[in-house]
């Protein structure tokens, strides 16, 4: 385990995280161009992962509320980036013309909602928490392992049967979870554990946007003539990519991993 930090080290990375995620989103209202989608999803990440040590006692209603709605707001730029990363697939193909508009429909209905809940998040009131000693380093500590035990449970059913869609969707974002976790303490640059776990989870982002294009493809079968080939393009691409996740699953150093808090 790392040296420990002080109760108010906590403190102080939660304000910071919080004032990055408020600086881009003012460049997201500014510009919701892609880069600005982005990095207020990345800022937010980090903001959620500072705040999730923290236990109840040190929350407050302004941080729930303020989370909540940041929650909410995350949610609509996760459709916004799948709708990009789906456009990106099939803008070549001539035969997905009806979905391209489709997909442009759903980008624009959800980047009007998120611009609305961004402006609220702006003008809420700044999310304080409750500044007390608290155990933090042993709240890490405890978040990590859950956070580990919680990938390691699922490893075994994803190798059973790589249709496990959900099981592989919650391993993702566990993955992501544990990584903006540890980050803060861990330079990824210079952490082999790190670089890993980065690796871990970039496949499974890979997985997921087959996933996504997939259940888009088919759920809009009947908007284009011809959609199998666009499928079974997607379901290849998919299958190189879980192949790769599982010589990844035994490259992670879980127990130097649980160390790096």
């Amino acid at each position: 385990m790392s040296q420990s930090r002080s109760t108010s080290w906590y403190f102080t990375h939660y304000r910071n995280k919080l004032a990055r995620f408020l600086n881009k989103l003012a460049s997201y209202i500014e510009d919701p161009n892609v880069n600005n989608i982005h990095d207020v999803r990345t800022s937010f990440r980090r903001l959620e992962a500072a705040y999730s040590v923290f236990p109840n006692s040190a929350k407050t209603r302004s941080s729930e509320k303020f989370l909540t709605l940041g929650k909410e707001f995350f949610r609509l730029n996760s459709v916004i980036r799948d709708s990009d990363v789906m456009l990106k697939k099939l803008n070549s193909d001539a035969r997905s013309g009806p979905i391209i508009e489709r997909l442009h429909q759903i980008r624009a209905e959800n980047l009007e909602q998120a611009l609305v809940v961004a402006q609220k998040l702006a003008l809420l009131q700044e999310p304080q928490l409750n500044n007390k000693k608290l155990p933090l380093d042993k709240l890490l500590q405890l978040k990590v392992d859950h956070r580990i035990s919680n990938i390691q449970h699922f490893i075994p059913l994803i190798r059973d049967d790589e249709e496990n869609i959900e099981e592989l969707h919650t391993l993702r974002k566990q993955a992501k979870k544990l990584f903006y976790l540890l980050e803060p303490n861990n330079d990824p640059a210079d952490t082999p554990e790190m670089m890993r776990l980065k690796k871990l989870q970039t496949v499974a982002g890979d997985i997921h946007d087959c996933d996504v294009t997939i259940a888009f493809l088919n759920e809009n079968s009947n908007s284009t003539n011809n959609i199998k080939p666009l499928v079974l393009s997607e379901q290849l691409k998919r299958h190189n990519c879980y192949e790769k996740l599982l010589s990844q699953f035994d490259k992670i150093p879980w127990q130097l991993l649980r160390r790096l808090t």
